[in-house]
């Protein structure tokens, strides 16, 4: 990509990864505070300098005037991580503008834009009360982008990923991606690629702007606290849509949710500036946009406050009922653990645990049609049943209509529930 007049007050270099470059201030202009607002768009700095609308305000207050030392600017270290990715599984809508989702948790907003802009502090995470994911630990991320929501096939999105070990060690690492589906000349920055060589710490402020220019892409990345940052340019991925129809802010669980990914805990996450640009000069709110939380193990696991181009995505697992029971499953030989819960949809969940197979989870109201939603008193026990010697375990809820009904369970014969199966009294009677 050579250099051009376009970037008559930058220069790019090439990065270690084919396909994209680092922009970075030309020398006549290498101090002052304006410094990186050079490496913006001119018209969109323009734009954002002419405008009255508190998100940007807040944004050139805090960002662009700041005095930025050059020698501060870091030409990345890019790291992809192929397989790892972050586009949007399947919504389902609770009521108006309010959805859940596997994977996200956050507002988006759909329009015509060109950048979408962001300033938040990293969070704390640690293990949740969820099992760990394949990986065997708990993954998240914090991250700004365009595109992805309202049935683009693509998203320019850049942010923190926030990931708990299975011994409880946090670590935390900036990273982009331009997600598009795979197909030949695909670049790996459609997966998550890493940025190696810049420090981020639990509490900083980070900074992001996300834009389209000219038919390609640009990530401004920065960590306020410590003083770094980094411009990068690249090409859209072939097969991308690349239009700009939405915008968003948000909290995720990578690679598609559980159960695949589970989510850490993780204390707020304040975008305390969030907006985007449009090149009609118009300006889109989160407050005005689509909430969506992350619904996992079957309880909701985040809770979204949206403010005027500002919002907080908070880790607030909705508290199902539980009962647990163990017992020695005498096929396998194996000790096992079965912890049972009821969702906010009705369904009975079950998180059963061995010592030679791990953790696993199982929606039980799935299992067989026709289960009714259970509304309360989840309850479970295991025994051996003296005339099949058959270990059975029994899964009892209660229903909207009152009845107790049971689901039960052995190796022979599999999940059952029959209407015989209702213990009230009234069916007793029958």
């Amino acid at each position: 990509m050579p250099e051009t007049k376009e970037f008559a007050r930058t220069r790019l270099v090439q990065t270690n990864l084919t396909g994209v470059f680092s922009k970075a201030r030309s020398p006549g202009i290498a101090a002052g505070p304006s410094g990186i607002a050079s490496l913006l768009d001119p018209a969109l700095l323009t734009r954002l300098q002419a405008t009255d609308a508190p998100g940007a305000r807040a944004f050139l207050e805090r960002i662009l005037s700041r005095q930025w030392r050059p020698e501060d600017q870091i030409t990345p270290m890019l790291k992809p991580q192929i397989g790892v990715t972050h586009p949007l599984t399947p919504r389902v809508e609770v009521d108006n503008n309010s959805f859940t989702s596997n994977n996200w948790a956050g507002s988006t907003i759909k329009g015509s834009f060109t950048a979408a802009f962001g300033i938040w502090r990293v969070p704390i995470v640690s293990k949740s009360a969820m099992p760990p994911g394949t990986a065997c630990d708990w993954n998240s991320s914090s991250w700004v982008g365009i595109d992805g929501t309202y049935g683009s096939n693509d998203v320019l999105q850049a942010g923190v990923q926030q990931e708990v070990s299975a011994n409880g060690a946090a670590s935390y690492t900036p990273w982009y991606e331009w997600f598009a589906p795979k197909v030949a000349g695909s670049p790996n920055y459609i997966y998550q690629t890493n940025i190696d060589n810049m420090e981020i710490e639990p509490g900083d402020e980070v900074f992001c702007g996300i834009y389209y220019v000219a038919q390609r892409g640009e990530v401004l990345f920065g960590n306020t606290t410590r003083g770094h940052y980094f411009s990068i340019v690249l090409a859209p991925p072939p097969g991308a849509s690349f239009s700009g129809n939405s915008a968003e802010w948000i909290v995720e669980a990578p690679n598609t949710g559980e159960p695949g990914t589970s989510l850490p805990r993780f204390s707020p996450v304040v975008f305390s500036t969030a907006f985007a640009s449009a090149a009609a000069n118009g300006y889109g709110d989160p407050a005005t946009g689509d909430t969506t939380n992350i619904v996992g193990f079957g309880s909701i696991l985040t809770s979204v406050s949206l403010k005027t181009m500002a919002l907080e995505i908070d880790y607030a697992p909705t508290l199902p009922d539980v009962f647990g029971y163990a017992f020695i499953n005498k096929k396998t030989g194996l000790t096992e653990q079965h912890n049972l819960f009821l969702s906010a949809d009705g369904h009975i969940h079950a998180l059963w645990f061995n010592f030679t197979e791990g953790w696993h989870h199982e929606d039980r109201t799935m299992l067989l049609p026709g289960v009714p939603p259970a509304v309360s008193d989840p309850f479970g026990y295991a025994f051996v049943n003296e005339t099949t010697w058959l270990t059975e375990q029994h899964n009892l809820f209660r229903s909207a209509d009152r009845h107790i009904h049971a689901l039960w369970f052995n190796f022979t014969e599999g999940w059952h529930m029959r209407t015989a199966q209702c213990f009230c009294r009234a069916c007793l009677r029958r």
